[in-house]
C-alpha cells in the first residue's frame, strides 16, 4: 500500500470521475517501525532506517490524507494526535503504536518524557485494539488491556478522504461565481460611498453659500435704511420740505433772475 500510494490516488480520482456514487476508500498504512515514539526503546532518531522511512513517507501520509498510521516494533502501547513534522495538525494522519500484543522481552515500560503530541500511552499490561469502520465518513478505534475488562483508550476518526471528497465536487464555477459577486460588491460599496460624499460636499457648499447671500441680503437691506435714514434727516433740515419742493423752487429762482435782467435791458 505504501509503494502505491500515487496509483491507488489516481484511481480513486478516476473513479470518482466514472461514477457520480462512488465512494472514497479509507486510506490505512501498516509498518514496522513507529516514525513517532516516546518511549526510551527504539527513539525514531537513534535508528537509521526509521529516520529514511520518515524522511521518505510523511510528506506522502500527509499528502494523500492516510487517515492512521499503525506500527508495532515498540513493546508498548501509544496513541499519538494528528501529527505532521513534530507538530499537531488538524488535517494530518493518526499515529497508532499497537506493540503490545506481547514478546519474550515483555512490556518496555520506560517513557523518560511526554512528548505534546501523544494522546495516550500504556506499557502495564499487554493488550489489543480493534478498529470500527462505522460508515464510509467515522471510524472506532479501541484499546483494550488483556488482563482488565473494558476500554481504556477510544477515539472517532473522520475520513479525511471523504472531507476532500466533499471539497473536490464544489463546482470550481462557484468558486468563481463567489470572487465575482465579491468584486460587484465591492464595487457597488464604493461607489455608493463616493455617491454619498458628493452629496455631503454639495449640500456643504450649497448651506455655505446660502449663508453668504443671506448676509450680502441683510447687509443692503441695512444700506437702504441707512440712505433713507439719511434722506428724511436732509428733508428734515430744510424746514420739512422734501427735496422735490427745494428743486422747484430753485428753478423758479432762476427764472425768475433771468426774466429781471431782460427787462432791465
Amino acid at each position: 500500500l505504501i509503494g502505491d500510494l500515487d496509483a491507488a490516488a489516481a484511481k480513486r480520482r478516476q473513479t470518482r470521475r466514472d461514477s457520480s456514487e462512488a465512494r472514497t476508500a479509507w486510506i490505512f498504512v501498516f509498518m514496522h517501525a513507529p516514525i513517532y515514539n516516546s518511549n526510551v526503546k527504539h527513539k525514531p532518531s537513534r535508528e537509521e532506517p526509521t529516520v529514511e522511512m520518515k524522511n521518505s513517507m510523511e510528506d506522502l501520509f500527509y499528502k494523500y490524507r492516510v487517515n492512521a498510521v499503525f506500527s508495532g516494533h515498540v513493546h508498548a502501547y501509544e496513541r499519538f494526535h494528528r501529527t505532521y513534522k513534530g507538530k499537531r495538525v488538524d488535517d494530518a494522519p493518526f499515529y497508532i503504536t499497537i506493540g503490545d500484543a506481547g514478546n519474550r522481552e515483555k512490556l518496555y515500560d520506560q517513557w523518560p518524557y511526554l512528548e505534546p503530541f501523544s494522546a495516550f500511552r500504556n506499557a502495564l499490561f499487554y493488550g489489543s485494539g480493534r478498529l470500527s469502520l462505522i460508515n464510509d465518513s467515522m471510524a472506532l478505534w479501541e484499546w483494550q488491556p488483556n488482563a482488565k475488562n473494558g476500554t481504556w483508550d477510544a477515539f472517532w476518526i473522520q475520513n479525511q478522504n471523504e472531507v476532500e471528497e466533499e471539497e473536490e465536487t464544489q463546482p470550481k464555477e462557484d468558486g468563481e461565481n463567489s470572487s465575482a459577486v465579491m468584486g460587484i460588491t465591492i464595487a457597488a460599496s464604493l461607489t455608493f460611498g463616493l455617491f454619498l460624499i458628493i452629496i455631503i460636499v454639495s449640500l456643504g457648499i450649497h448651506k455655505y453659500y446660502r449663508r453668504r447671500r443671506q448676509s450680502s441680503t441683510s447687509t443692503e437691506e441695512e444700506n437702504t435704511k441707512d440712505d433713507l435714514s439719511s434722506m428724511a434727516r436732509e428733508e428734515g433740515d430744510n424746514d420739512g420740505r422734501s427735496v422735490a419742493q427745494i428743486e422747484v423752487i430753485n428753478a423758479t429762482n432762476r427764472l425768475l433772475k433771468q426774466w429781471n435782467r431782460t427787462t432791465h435791458v
